[in-house]
């Protein structure tokens, strides 16, 4: 299946919204468009995997990797909402909370579905 991703931007952050499969193959693809939309709107991004229908290994690892670029940035990921299937892969692997932004770094203005909130 086809990895389909669109931009949104707003005054805090960028969302970018993932529909499709995130595997080893298309997570390159979704690694590239979110490190450029990090080089061009800056470091804090929101990634909507609500369509997201399969996510395995490659794809929680190209996650983490986007998010060490945003935070290395001093900015942030967060996962702001979340397929069946995601979910799952994020519980069992105890990265919903990694995943989730921490209310002191945006003032309480970010949305997640991940984590306390």
């Amino acid at each position: 299946m086809n990895l389909l991703l669109d931009l949104r931007r707003d005054g805090f952050e960028t969302t970018v919204s993932v529909a499709g499969e995130i595997d080893l193959g298309s997570g390159q693809r979704l690694l590239e468009y979110a490190l450029e939309a990090i080089a061009r709107h800056g470091p804090r991004l929101a990634v909507d995997l609500g369509g997201v229908t399969f996510i395995d290994c490659g794809g929680v690892g190209v996650l983490l990797a986007i998010r060490s670029r945003a935070r290395r940035l001093d900015g942030y990921l967060s996962v702001v909402a979340a397929s069946g299937p995601v979910r799952k892969v994020l519980d069992i692997l105890e990265l919903d909370r990694t995943l989730a932004v921490p209310d002191d770094v945006c003032g309480g203005t970010c949305t997640t579905e991940l984590g306390a909130r």
